[in-house]
């Protein structure tokens, strides 16, 4: 631990260099606080013992971090909170294993209390409750992530485990209620519509929270002027989507849910061997939840250096292997997305899956399939049973009214039968890499999108918008057939790595600076 002190030429600061430091603008107290943190995330059975240098950071710390500059508050109360956290962690890890001698316990015991110390001295010296003060730096936190990350996935997550710092306010004695409102006034000031898209989603899941203290009526009326519904207990009734996931069950050894009691069929050109995508459907209350599920390529073992960095397949049977044959157990990345019965969009979830395709359908079976027309010696549906016959039916009859009930002015407008299994691909292809591009979009994280239209379009890794055919839906990547497509197959290493991940700043840097000579070579 001895290289914590290097900040300090290997010794604590003098008081006269902590008052240098403040004439100057430099904090000695993060800094050495920040330094420990990492120390901490570190620490081992070995070094644990090694604590004498941390005792006297604590001392100098006790006798110096009187402050009531509320930043240096607040930075320096949250990083001693997450050493805290580092620290139990570390000794719940011992314990579960059997490790750790009588010693090792009493030293992380002993730092964690001079942890406690430090907070105590902090709040009273700003005259603030032991409690109060780490309720208001989680709340600050808190409030940081959401209106200063923006990342969806992770605010509805932080809202759904915090709820009694949601409903304490800042150092200013500011709550929640008014930050959010004022925050989305900001974004609709600032004419931002992906920024306008993340506080209409981020409110419409908080309205629905009982716990929380906020003004319903108001949030209610914003979202009246984005979601067209008629009654305002709506919000508050409808779940489609969340009892959906909920239903499936989960396997916790692969980390997947389990799409097998779902009638799942896939829609391709007659000559396709490798099935990319396939579909599940159901309408209920006048709404639709449609499946679009994608062959998980990256799943079969590849590392993102092998996709990201063009490096050498790991596997000789290539991304074949991930095709959803028929009666086959495959990886997916599936898309359930909930739609209502004018064909707004209203929720959307990305779920790492293991589907079981039901039935592989040739385009030209669509039109002799759904007249009925069809005939043991032109088709496979014969092959099926007869209850799975007329659930195919019954859910094809579904997928073409959905279809139908979207906006279709990307595509033919009166497609005949003989050519409508292509279309209703495409279309429903179009809102997956729609829904994720999107994601991608509003949290800010790198992705390489298409800018155009049908006919004349560019990859790039800024969005520059691109006819969807779907409202609020301006941004599009590919992302739906990984077994041929490399930008698909980049989709799903960054859907992976930061929509079903966490990654850090780091991270995000290298996939930037990876899919900058990616798109060049795409576009040529």
């Amino acid at each position: 631990m001895s290289d914590i002190t290097r900040l300090f030429n290997n010794r604590v600061p003098t008081k006269t260099e902590v008052r240098k430091s403040v004439r100057e603008k430099k904090n000695f107290n993060v800094k050495l606080l920040l330094k420990l943190q990492k120390e901490f995330n570190d620490l081992t059975e070995t070094n644990t013992l090694k604590n004498k240098t941390i005792n006297n950071i604590f001392a100098y710390l006790n006798e110096n971090s009187m402050t009531k500059k509320i930043s240096d508050v607040k930075q320096m109360v949250y990083i001693l909170l997450k050493m805290n956290d580092s620290l139990l962690e570390k000794q719940n890890m011992y314990k579960s294993l059997n490790k750790g001698s009588d010693e090792i316990f009493e030293n992380i015991r002993r730092i964690r209390n001079n942890i406690n110390i430090t907070i105590l001295k902090i709040a009273d010296y700003n005259d603030l409750d032991y409690e109060d003060l780490i309720r208001k730096t989680l709340f600050e936190k808190m409030m940081s992530d959401l209106f200063n990350r923006r990342k969806l996935k992770d605010s509805i997550h932080s809202i759904n485990n915090n709820i009694e710092i949601l409903n304490y306010y800042n150092f200013d004695n500011v709550d929640f209620n008014t930050i959010l409102y004022n925050e989305f006034l900001k974004a609709k000031e600032s004419n931002n519509k992906g920024l306008l898209n993340y506080y209409y989603k981020l409110i419409k899941h908080v309205v629905v929270i009982p716990n929380i203290a906020i003004d319903r009526e108001k949030f209610y009326d914003i979202l009246r002027t984005h979601i067209p519904f008629e009654d305002a207990e709506y919000l508050k009734t409808k779940d489609n989507l969340k009892n959906k996931i909920d239903s499936l069950e989960f396997d916790k050894k692969n980390n997947r849910y389990k799409i097998y009691d779902d009638f799942v069929f896939s829609m391709d050109a007659d000559e396709t061997r490798k099935f990319d995508d396939a579909f599940s459907i159901e309408k209920k209350d006048d709404r639709y939840i449609i499946g679009i599920h994608i062959a998980d390529v990256y799943s079969l073992g590849y590392d993102d250096k092998v996709i990201l960095e063009e490096q050498q397949m790991l596997r000789s049977s290539g991304y074949a292997s991930a095709s959803l044959k028929q009666n086959e157990s495959k990886n997916t990345i599936s898309l359930f997305v909930d739609i209502d019965k004018d064909g707004v969009i209203e929720s959307y979830r990305l779920i790492p899956a293991k589907v079981k395709v039901n039935y592989n359908m040739k385009f030209s079976e669509l039109e002799k399939i759904y007249l009925g027309k069809d005939n043991e010696n032109d088709s496979d549906f014969h092959k099926l049973s007869p209850e799975y016959q007329k659930v195919l039916l019954e859910k094809l009859n579904l997928l073409i009214e959905l279809y139908i009930v979207l906006e279709n002015k990307n595509f033919i407008a009166c497609p005949t039968l003989t050519n409508l299994a292509s279309v209703i691909v495409s279309k429903f292809m179009m809102l997956y890499g729609c829904v994720v591009s999107n994601y991608f979009l509003e949290n800010n994280i790198p992705y390489i999108y298409i800018n155009g239209n049908n006919s004349n379009y560019e990859f790039s890794m800024n969005n520059k918008g691109y006819d969807t055919g779907f409202n609020d839906y301006y941004s599009y990547g590919r992302s739906t057939s990984p077994i041929i497509d490399k930008a698909s197959c980049v989709s799903q290493v960054l859907i992976h790595k930061c929509y079903f991940g966490n990654p850090s700043d780091r991270e995000l840097g290298r996939y930037e600076r990876l899919l900058k000579p990616m798109v060049k070579k795409l576009n040529r």
